[in-house]
């Protein structure tokens, strides 16, 4: 899931809720092509993926219950240079 804001203060507590990174703001409107149709995850009340599912069966059940859901397909840091290279352009 993505947050809008800084949510530290109660998020981080289950597995599902583990941050791997944040939207540059000059990447915002890819946020708008981002499928939201199957609402929230089950474990959330929501018709969305089971994260117990994702985790027994994997890709397999995401792509046969939720074949409209979005995936990353790349991302890469934007202000954090490795092994002496320089960092990503943005955008």
């Amino acid at each position: 899931f993505i947050c809008i804001g800084d949510m530290s203060h109660m998020l981080g507590q289950k597995s599902w809720e583990t941050p791997i990174g944040a939207v540059a703001e000059s990447s915002l409107d890819v946020l708008e092509s981002i499928d939201t149709s199957y609402g929230d995850i089950a474990e959330f009340g929501g018709t969305g993926p089971d994260t117990s599912r994702i985790n027994s069966e994997g890709t397999a059940y995401l792509r046969s219950n939720f074949p409209q859901l979005s995936y990353i397909r790349s991302a890469y840091p934007l202000d954090w240079p490795g092994d002496g290279e320089d960092a990503a352009p943005a955008g």
